[in-house]
């Protein structure tokens, strides 16, 4: 066993132990640790036991929630709307099963997003105090910089078609979903620097150019609309004081971004507005996403109640040319093609039922923290403020993102709705004790009385010559 595999095992133990006899936030952390370095995708790995090192994460943290101090009065889980709405999404799910075009996909997604459902439940039950979700987008900002750090030392081993494709991960291993992951870490980081302690900022400042070289190494357009429109939700939600400081921020990273990028970054990026204005000139992964939005919409005219999962990829033969269909990386046609656009994807695949409640899902979220922003004038404090915000622009991230490729998978997503409605709960615990308290009812008045009392046992008083 190397060194590497040696130290991971510590680490993870260690990890685990803590969760079990300290707090179970150890736990989440593991978890979220693991998630980005993911043993089985490494060459250290390979020296390591086959074992569902996640799962594992997960059960030991829900272990940990039996014995670990509960918050009295806090309202359960299912007591938040998107939360809720979240849980029919997932029943929704196995309700299509009898009529999904591919059963074995649709059952593996379906199992998929139960998972998704318990990891919503345990980061709602252990994110209870600010320092928590202080600490959890640091580990997410950590993870990723693990991955531009892969990226920064090995710029040519995962290379296909000039842009770097095999970081590794789960859910992670292909450029686009890269990307994606990466931005909202940039999110991320940006609520730290403006609200995480002295060591904090410093650590999120050192990070962010691993982790912007790590997009700009991708090639990926669509995560690049994702930061942008992201960090302007961000800015509307953050708290008045800080705007200045985030605009500075912005600067920043427009300056690393015009440092770091190639001149092939910007000519790739370039070719969004061709769709408009220069139609000649628009390559053909843009004509296929075009082409696909049209079947889509008649896919879910011919199957209202949804194809099931990988029902476009099913269908996309009957509605398709042959010119859109997918080629393997030596050109050989493999004969389908799956959506690239999450909304789509929940339309055609989860039926109008999936996409009324995947819809419901995202606004009473967006509600949710929009709410948020009417509390700061009644004083909520500026940690949660700032988290507020960094939550609304990594949801923003990966809804604008998924608008050029398919992250209804992507489990960021899933992280960021936990943690909004632990926010949601942590707001309203901390209006709560701010308020002052009732003053004290004044005591009534003394009855009258017709003289002076005379204590028992004492001579009568004498009265005046």
């Amino acid at each position: 066993m190397s060194l590497t595999s040696a130290i991971f095992l510590i680490a993870f133990s260690g990890g685990l132990i803590l969760s079990l006899v300290r707090h179970p936030a150890f736990g989440l952390y593991t978890y979220v640790a693991i998630f980005y370095l993911h043993p089985p995708d490494r060459w250290w790995g390979e020296m390591l036991p086959d074992v569902r090192w996640s799962l594992l994460a997960a059960f030991v943290t829900l272990l940990s929630l039996w014995r670990a101090e509960a918050i009295p009065g806090r309202p359960g889980w299912l007591h938040n709307n998107s939360v809720r709405l979240f849980l029919l999404f997932v029943v929704w799910f196995w309700i299509q099963l009898p009529w999904a075009l591919a059963p074995e996909e649709h059952m593996e997604a379906g199992i998929l997003f139960t998972k998704y459902l318990l990891l919503v439940y345990l980061i709602y039950a252990v994110v209870q105090t600010e320092e928590i979700f202080g600490n959890v987008l640091l580990a997410h900002v950590l993870g990723c910089f693990f991955l531009g750090w892969i990226v920064f030392v090995t710029p040519e081993s995962g290379r296909l078609d000039g842009r770097f494709d095999g970081v590794g991960g789960p859910g992670i291993d292909d450029a686009n979903s890269l990307a994606m992951q990466l931005a909202t870490g940039l999110l991320a980081a940006s609520a730290l620097i403006l609200r995480g302690s002295m060591p904090i900022r410093l650590i999120a400042l050192a990070v962010t150019p691993f982790i912007v070289n790590g997009m700009i190494q991708t090639m990926s357009r669509g995560p690049v609309l994702g930061l942008i429109f992201g960090g302007l939700v961000m800015l509307m939600l953050t708290p008045t004081r800080f705007r200045r400081v985030y605009y500075a921020l912005g600067v920043l990273g427009l300056l690393i971004l015009l440092r770091m990028a190639p001149d092939t970054f910007w000519e790739r990026l370039g070719t969004i507005s061709a769709t408009v204005e220069q139609p000649e000139e628009v390559d053909m992964s843009t004509q296929t996403r075009l082409a696909l939005v049209t079947a889509q919409l008649q896919m879910t005219f011919d199957h209202p109640f949804g194809s099931g999962h990988r029902g476009t990829a099913v269908l996309s033969p009957r509605y398709l040319g042959a010119e859109h269909m997918a080629k393997t990386e030596w050109g050989e046609a493999l004969g389908t093609r799956s959506s690239h656009n999450t909304f789509l994807t929940v339309l055609a695949e989860q039926g109008v039922i999936g996409a009324m409640l995947f819809a419901g899902l995202l606004v009473t979220a967006f509600r949710q923290l929009r709410g948020l922003k009417a509390l700061d004038r009644t004083g909520l404090p500026e940690g949660l403020g700032t988290y507020r915000a960094a939550v609304a622009g990594c949801l923003a991230c990966v809804l604008m993102a998924g608008m050029f490729t398919d992250f209804l998978k992507a489990e960021v997503f899933v992280w960021f709705i936990g943690l909004q409605a632990a926010l949601y709960d942590l707001a309203a615990r901390s209006m709560t004790a701010a308020e002052p308290a009732a003053p004290a009812a004044p005591l009534p008045p003394p009855a009258p009385t017709k003289g002076p009392r005379r204590l028992a046992g004492a001579p009568p008083a004498r009265g005046r010559r």
